[in-house]
């Protein structure tokens, strides 16, 4: 069904006027937050369910405060606008910037020397969070602007016996043809529970599933 069809649009209506909020409807209609956005942005949500909203951010906030104030030992600036209802919090601390920034290097140096169970984990955690598959094309991808980084994700997938190639075109270290995407799979594979966005334009699936499963869908896919 089409997402603009009038069934979805007044269903999306319908749910926002019993007082659902943008994330709930998303859930239960299953289309992008901009489809569901453009349909409902002018039908507004009562003042208690707007009450309710704000003090569940308030203490996802105050939350994660905590941990920064028992880590690092920091306090927040804390903003709230009572007009638009938006309750902001920043950290304004160029030690903390700087220590991430020095821990962030300090790992892209030790990583090339480390073991193999920490390189593996180093990888996995690169393509959960950066790596597609492209099954029509049989690939597995990576992106990342830096190129400097990208060199050190195919060093590392050559320590484990994976042939991969860099686009600097388009930013992306490519894993590719039959071999080397089970030898992904069997020696670092994607994390169970990470899974596409089904409802992208482009996708393909047009349901949930793990990245895993796809790329077994994609070994799979090879003629024997």
């Amino acid at each position: 069904m089409y997402k603009t069809d009038s069934f979805l649009v007044g269903k999306c209506r319908s749910l926002r006027k019993k007082g659902f909020t943008l994330g709930e409807i998303i859930k239960i209609v299953k289309l992008p937050k901009t489809t569901v956005y453009d349909h409902i942005y002018d039908i507004f949500l009562p003042l208690e369910m707007k009450e309710r909203i704000k003090r569940k951010v308030i203490e996802r906030i105050t939350k994660f405060s905590r941990e920064m104030k028992k880590i690092f030992n920091l306090k927040p600036h804390e903003w709230f606008n009572e007009e638009t209802g938006v309750y902001r919090v920043s950290y304004h601390y160029v030690e903390l910037a700087n220590y991430i920034w020095m821990k962030a290097q300090k790992l892209r140096k030790n990583i090339k020397t480390a073991s193999l169970l920490a390189k593996r984990i180093f990888l996995k955690a690169f393509f959960d969070d950066e790596g597609s598959i492209h099954f029509d094309k049989k690939l597995v991808r990576g992106f990342q602007y830096n190129l400097e980084i990208l060199k050190l994700i195919q060093k590392l997938l050559k320590d484990f016996n994976i042939e991969s190639k860099i686009d600097e075109k388009y930013k992306e270290i490519v894993i590719s043809r039959k071999l080397n995407l089970i030898k992904f799979r069997d020696k670092i594979n994607f994390s169970k529970g990470v899974y596409i966005n089904p409802n992208r334009k482009n996708s393909i699936w047009k349901k949930k599933l793990e990245k895993r499963e796809i790329l077994d869908y994609t070994i799979n896919s090879y003629k024997k």
